[in-house]
């Protein structure tokens, strides 16, 4: 009978033999001939994921999900909790678009343009997949093929270089012992911390919007451009030339360790 049965099948098979109402004893029930969207058993997740575990607090941070449940599982959400406890029960909404190919077309087994993401990982490693989605716009439809992952590679080798040199110029740094007061520092120095703290907090807003885009291709920039093609190269003489415990060695390896350390947590959410 499938969902016929409520209409097909006597009400005495739908509730307990004897059964009457706790609250007016009446053992006389009537059919319910109205039905309700068909979003509406989502729409009241929250009452069962949020509103019933005591670990976990009503309402939501955040619900995430694709374009199309502006009008599906949002929308039965604030309706459902609007009803019940006068409120969205979400505090943000965050939408994403659909992953396509190159060309911005739907993938799909008939055009053959479909991408496993599981041979994506198998030939580059997770941490390209999850560059990627950080690169791109959710906001939009998310283009993905070889041409495009070819450049994440790049850039992802370009970061993961750049940080693989700094550490290496912090082996004999201990920063309980050698680390400079910041009025100390050489001047290139106290310049380098002065961009990467404005950086940080560029990163930092930028997070509080969820504009990974962003995030990605500042870090990509600061990395490369400042830290590696400028600030590095400049140090490089009091790196390796100067003796382990001169100032002006400690000086810079207390930049580096500043920055390597910041930029560590600014990464860890991508």
């Amino acid at each position: 009978h499938g969902a016929d049965a409520w209409y097909e099948h006597d009400l005495s098979e739908f509730v307990p033999q004897d059964f009457t109402c706790p609250s007016c004893g009446n053992g006389k029930f009537e059919r319910e001939q109205d039905i309700l969207d068909v979003w509406f058993d989502s729409g009241a997740s929250h009452e069962a994921v949020l509103g019933l575990n005591k670990e976990l607090r009503w309402p939501a941070d955040l619900y995430l999900e694709g374009s199309d449940q502006h009008r599906g599982w949002f929308h039965s959400s604030l309706l459902v909790g609007l009803g019940t406890r006068d409120a969205a029960p979400y505090k943000q909404v965050l939408t994403h678009g659909f992953v396509v190919d190159e060309d911005g077309r739907k993938m799909s087994k008939s055009l053959g343009n479909v991408i496993d993401p599981d041979k994506i990982i198998k030939r580059h490693g997770a941490e390209i997949l999850r560059l990627w989605s950080a690169m791109v716009d959710y906001r939009e439809e998310m283009r993905l093929g070889q041409e495009i992952l070819d450049r994440v590679v790049e850039a992802y080798r370009k970061i993961r270089n750049t940080l693989r040199i700094m550490t290496a110029n912090l082996y004999d740094f201990d920063p309980s012992t050698d680390f400079v007061p910041h009025d100390e520092l050489e001047e290139v120095d106290r310049y380098a911390l002065a961009r990467y703290g404005e950086t940080g907090s560029k990163i930092i807003q930028a997070y509080e919007r969820y504009e990974f885009k962003s995030i990605s291709h500042t870090l990509n920039q600061f990395l490369t451009v400042e830290v590696s093609a400028f600030y590095i190269d400049v140090s490089k003489d009091r790196l390796y030339t100067f003796p382990a415990n001169s100032r002006a060695r400690r000086s810079a390896q207390t930049a580096l360790y500043t920055i390597t350390d910041g930029l560590a947590r600014l990464l860890a959410p991508l």
